[in-house]
């Protein structure tokens, strides 16, 4: 029976072998994308294999409104997206809505922000505006019970209500996501927590700087897009 730690530590062995060739920002986001194809298809045969009931929809978006945290890799991966595919009109849109996101949660302790609707500054309309490069947090979030989304939605303070999320699937995706991470922290790369609103508007501030400093191994963005602990 392959284990937790089977699923991280190959993991963690693939990404650190990778990176031996080239810590290039740009070939790291190519590898990041690797391991998302690699990730959506192996939960999606989890879910078939194991008769997982997933209730998640296209315009169900009550995750959206969740605490969401990403890491530098990540959050490059998703500038280049938008700095490829959006239409002038809609960067600016993206960075207001990113803004205000951004300083809605800035004066809160991880505690209050756990507990209040704080809207993602990349949902548009009721759909993630960067669905096909979102964060591995997001890829794996998933949802047994859409009654019991809507009701931690309605009550972000009740921690009664429980999670909706299968173990079994939850456990085998961090597994993974773990694995890629550690795999990083072997190459020296660094893998802190970033909020997502803020780094990203750093980001497509000046995409070159933060990747240059985080090819060589410094702390990619400023102490004010760390994630709250």
């Amino acid at each position: 029976m392959v284990t937790f730690d089977d699923i991280k530590n190959s993991e963690k062995k693939k990404i650190a072998k990778s990176l031996k060739r080239s810590r290039d920002p740009i070939r790291v986001s190519y590898i990041l994308t690797q391991f998302y194809t690699y990730f959506d298809r192996n939960f999606h045969d989890y879910i078939i294999n194991n008769g997982v009931n997933i209730e998640c929809k296209e315009g169900c978006d009550y995750c959206c409104y969740l605490k969401v945290d990403a890491r530098a890799h990540e959050i490059f991966t998703i500038a280049d997206h938008v700095e490829k595919h959006f239409a002038p009109a809609e960067v600016t849109a993206l960075k207001e809505r990113l803004h205000e996101a951004a300083d809605k949660i800035a004066p809160l302790t991880k505690k209050e922000h756990l507990s209040t609707n704080i809207s993602c500054g990349l949902l548009a309309d009721g759909m993630c505006s960067v669905y096909s490069v979102r964060p591995l947090l997001c890829r794996k979030c998933h949802s047994t019970s859409v009654d019991m989304c809507r009701a931690y939605f309605e009550n972000p303070t009740d921690r009664s209500i429980g999670t909706s999320e299968d173990i079994g699937l939850n456990a085998v995706a961090r597994a993974a996501i773990e694995g890629f991470g550690e795999g990083l922290e072997k190459s020296r790369l660094d893998t802190t927590v970033y909020e997502i609103n803020r780094a990203l508007l750093y980001a497509m501030e000046d995409l070159a700087l933060y990747r240059a400093s985080w090819r060589k191994g410094e702390k990619a963005f400023p102490d004010d897009a760390d994630a709250k602990n």
